[in-house]
C-alpha cells in the first residue's frame, strides 16, 4: 500500500475458488490434484486468513480507498428439488466453492451448519480442517472491514446425489457433452433439458447470479457492496469478411444485466459491472481456442477487430439502457 500509493481500490485475491478446486478437486491446474477435498477447503480457509491480514494492515496504515475480494462464485440447486439426496448434493458444492469463502469473507468465521459440513466434506477424502480460534479472531476483525466484494459469475449448477466412482472430465477444447463432475459423497453436476450451454458445457442460466446476490445482501447483512468484476460467453468466434456475429454473446450479456437491474431493483448495492473481457486472451486450460472479448484478436498478426458485441455494449454504455 505504501509502495503504490496512486492505487486507490485493491482486491486482494481473485477466484480463490478457481485456484483451489482446480489444484485440488479437478486436478486442471498445478499440483494437479483430484478430489483431495480437505486439502482444497484448507487452502480456502488459509487464503482467506492472508486477506484478512492484508485488509487489517489497510486499515492500519490508514490508506484512503476501498480494498475486498473477488469471488468466483456459482448458485448451486437441487436437480430434483423434491428429493432430499439432491438437496445435499447442492449444499455439498455451495459449501465446496461459495460457502466457506463467503462465511470467511462476511462473518470471519463460520456458521455452525458450514463448518459440519466443511468436516463432512474434508471426511470425504479423509483428511481434516483446521480453523484455530487465532485465525478466526483475525478474520472476524478484517470481516467488518471489507469495503466491497467482488464477483465471477459465468454459470450456476444443477446436482444430483452421487456415490459412484469419482468421474471427473474437464471439457477443455469445447467438444460439447464431454464435460463431467461425479465425487462420491459429494454429488454429481447435472444439465436439465431446457436450459442452453456453451461448448464448454457451461449452463447459460443468468437467474443464477439473481440468485446469489440476493442471497449474499440477505444471508450477510454486513456487506457494503458487489460488483460484478467478470461475466461473459466464451465461444469459438469466427471472423469473417471482417466481421464477428457474436449475438449469442449480446444475449447472454444482455440477459445477465436485466437480472442485476433486478437485484438492484430489490434492493442489493452493486458498484458496477465488468464484462470479460476486453479482447481475446489466453484461458486457463483452453489455451486461445476460447474467446471471450469483445474484440476479435488475430493472435498471428496481433489486430484487433471489434466483435458485434463491442458496438452493443458501446450503445449501451453511452445510452445507460438495454
Amino acid at each position: 500500500f505504501e509502495e503504490f500509493p496512486e492505487v486507490a481500490n485493491w482486491f486482494t485475491f481473485n477466484e480463490i475458488a478457481a485456484a483451489t478446486i482446480n489444484r485440488y478437486v479437478e486436478g486442471t491446474w498445478p499440483l494437479g490434484k483430484k478430489v483431495c477435498l480437505h486439502e482444497c477447503l484448507q487452502a480456502q480457509h488459509n487464503m482467506m486468513l492472508a486477506h484478512a491480514r492484508a485488509v487489517l494492515a489497510f486499515e492500519e496504515c490508514g490508506h484512503p480507498g476501498k480494498i475486498g475480494v473477488i469471488h468466483a462464485l456459482e448458485y448451486k440447486y437441487p436437480y430434483d428439488p423434491r428429493s432430499a439426496a439432491d438437496i445435499e448434493a447442492a449444499a455439498n458444492d455451495d459449501v465446496l466453492q461459495n460457502r466457506l469463502l463467503l462465511d470467511a469473507t462476511f462473518r470471519g468465521d463460520y456458521a455452525p451448519d458450514t463448518l459440519a459440513r466443511i468436516e463432512t466434506l474434508c471426511a470425504v477424502s479423509g483428511g481434516t480442517f483446521r480453523a484455530p480460534e487465532a485465525d478466526l479472531a483475525i478474520m472476524r476483525r478484517a470481516a467488518q472491514l471489507n469495503d466491497c466484494m467482488g464477483i465471477n459469475y459465468y454459470q450456476s449448477r444443477f446436482l444430483k446425489a452421487y456415490d459412484g466412482e469419482n468421474d471427473l472430465h474437464h471439457n477443455g477444447t469445447g467438444d460439447k457433452g464431454t464435460g463431467r463432475w461425479r465425487v462420491a459423497g459429494v454429488g454429481e453436476r447435472a444439465l436439465r433439458p431446457g436450459i442452453p450451454t456453451t461448448d464448454w458445457d457451461w449452463i447459460i442460466y443468468p437467474k443464477g447470479l439473481f440468485d446469489l446476490m440476493m442471497d449474499i445482501s440477505l444471508r450477510y447483512p454486513n456487506y457494503k457492496q458487489l460488483f460484478i468484476t467478470e461475466n461473459g460467453m466464451g465461444r469459438k468466434d469466427q471472423l469473417v469478411d471482417g466481421t464477428v456475429d457474436d449475438s449469442e454473446r449480446i444475449a447472454y450479456v444482455e440477459d445477465h444485466l436485466r437480472w442485476i437491474l433486478k437485484a438492484i431493483e430489490c434492493g442489493v448495492d452493486v458498484g458496477g459491472y465488468f464484462m470479460w473481457s476486453l479482447q481475446d486472451q489466453f484461458s486457463w486450460t483452453n489455451g486461445y481456442n476460447k474467446r471471450y472479448g469483445f474484440f476479435y484478436v488475430d493472435f498471428e498478426t496481433q489486430q484487433r477487430t471489434p466483435k458485434a458485441s463491442a458496438y452493443w455494449f458501446k450503445r449501451v454504455a453511452q445510452t445507460r439502457r438495454l
